[in-house]
Formats: structure tokens, sequence, C-alpha cells
């Protein structure tokens, strides 16, 4: 492979890359909607999707498949897989509480150092990501974080009124119809 042509490979890749973890947290607003909508319906199997994305949020896409993570330290992927059970079966802060925990377990390595990595790069790709966002909606989603349960779900329907009005500007804009139109496709 030439030096441009792995260039542009790197390049685009790390576009799609960046668009891919941009909508993905957008949708993760969705996603918490939803979730919490099937958890107050009585949904048993919605504390074991969340958990499933929380899981593959972690997870190092280099290695999926490989059986990387279960061979580095099975114990303590156990230890996540049954903390994470145990987060989502709480409700509103004490899960957020729950779950703040065990992302700081994750960095501190009390999970194996395969999963203290790849909580790492999440952490890093996330906060590269968020920098890219406008320092508007960047306010928005720090005071969304900051609310407690029972104010939430207002919050994140005000952020997605805005994103759609454009209040964050045309690329959000354009995100959030995207997701907007996504959400109705797979609602209808």
């Amino acid at each position: 492979m030439s030096p441009f042509t792995s260039f542009v490979s790197r390049k685009v890749l790390g576009a799609v890359a960046a668009f891919a973890v941009f909508a993905a947290s957008l949708a993760g607003f969705l996603l918490a909607h939803s979730v919490a909508a099937g958890a107050a319906a009585g949904s048993g199997t919605a504390a074991s999707q969340t958990a499933e994305v929380f899981d593959a949020a972690l997870a190092d896409p280099s290695s999926a498949g490989s059986g990387a993570v279960a061979s580095a330290d099975p114990a303590g992927r156990a230890k996540l897989r049954a903390d994470l059970r145990a987060a989502f079966r709480l409700q509103g802060d004490a899960r957020r509480a729950a779950l703040a925990e065990i992302r700081a377990k994750a960095l501190a390595g009390d999970y194996g150092p395969a999963i203290q990595r790849r909580a790492e790069r999440r952490d890093i790709r996330h906060d590269l990501l968020f920098s890219l966002l406008p320092d508007n909606l960047q306010q928005d989603l720090q005071a969304l974080q900051a609310a407690p349960a029972d104010q939430r779900k207002q919050m994140r329907a005000d952020i997605m009124t805005k994103a759609l009005a454009g209040e964050y500007g045309p690329d959000v804009q354009q995100a959030a119809e995207r997701l907007r139109a996504l959400h109705h496709a797979t609602t209808s």
C-alpha cells in the first residue's frame, strides 16, 4: 500500500469513527430514554440489553471476536458483568452512582489490566469527541449529567429540541435530524 493510500485510509477511517462515536453518543440519549421506558413498563430484558451496550462500549474493536478479554482475565470480566447486572437492577440516581463506581473500578484496574486499558481508551475517545462539540451543547450535556434522575427525561427532550432547531449549529442539527429519522423508522 502506498503512503498516500495509507494516509487517506487512516483519515477516512478516522472520520468514519468520529462520526460513528458522535452518532452513538446522541443515540445514547434515546437509548437511555427507551431503556428507562422499558424498565418502567416492567421489561426484564432492558437491563440485560443495556449491560451489553455498556460492555460493548468498553470493548476494543481490534480484539472483537478474538476472545482476548476472556482469555486475559476471565475473573475480572465475570466480576464486571456481575457488577453491571447489579447496577442495572437499580433505578435513577442509585443506578448512576453504581455505574460511576464501576467505571472508577475499571479505570483503577479492579477488573484486570485489559478492561482497565479499554476503559482508559473509552475515556480518551469520549474526551476527544466531547471537546469537538459546540460549547453550548457541552454545557447542556454537563448539566444533564449533573441533574437528578427525575429531571433528565425533560432535559434530554430539551436538548434534542434545541439540536433540531439548529441552536447547536448545522452539523449537530443534521445529526439530530438523522437520529430522529432513525428513531421514527425503528418505532414505526
